[in-house]
């Protein structure tokens, strides 16, 4: 097992390779996060849109704040997340639980903003656009089965991108 994600290799993948229960698990607690988070989103803009709309939700700012908020909770909020979180921190908030990290599938570490957006794009938990489209969801999510030596998910491949364990 890895003691840095920095020390993963593609030469020897199989060295500190996180596998598929690991990640489910890590997924499983991301999801819940971002619904319990996009449930305060939607209350607070509730509050928000009738307190500018004087109550009144029928027409107007009110509405229109609610309409904006609505948009954003359901088709960005998570890939948003999804994006700093890597970006930033190199995981998500499963992943820390988890001792899981992205890195690059060259072994050259850390994952810019650009490899962060594709990976976030087409896979961030909660609604998202692409995964909605299930064909695509199931394929994404079942092709480390068929990948036996970065065990990577389709979002990994486009981004190119790989997930470790490291030992806490």
């Amino acid at each position: 097992m890895l003691t840095d994600p920095g020390r993963w290799s593609p030469h020897h993948p199989e060295v500190g390779r996180a596998e598929m229960g690991v990640r489910f698990v890590a997924r499983f607690v991301d999801t819940f996060a971002v619904g319990c988070l996009w449930y305060a989103m939607m209350l607070l803009g509730t509050l928000v849109s009738v307190a500018i709309g004087g109550g009144d939700m029928d027409g107007g700012p009110g509405e229109i704040a609610f309409m904006v908020t609505a948009v954003f909770n359901f088709f960005l909020l998570a890939i948003v997340l999804e994006w700093l979180q890597v970006r930033l921190w190199g995981r998500s908030v499963g992943k820390i639980m988890m001792g899981l990290w992205v890195v690059r599938s060259d072994g050259s570490g850390r994952v810019k903003a650009g490899r962060a957006f594709v990976r976030a794009l087409l896979y961030a938990p909660g609604v998202n656009p692409v995964n909605l489209l299930l064909p695509w969801s199931l394929t994404n999510v079942l092709w480390p089965l068929r990948d036996k030596t970065l065990r990577q998910c389709l979002h990994d491949k486009a981004a190119g991108t790989v997930v470790v364990q490291v030992r806490r």
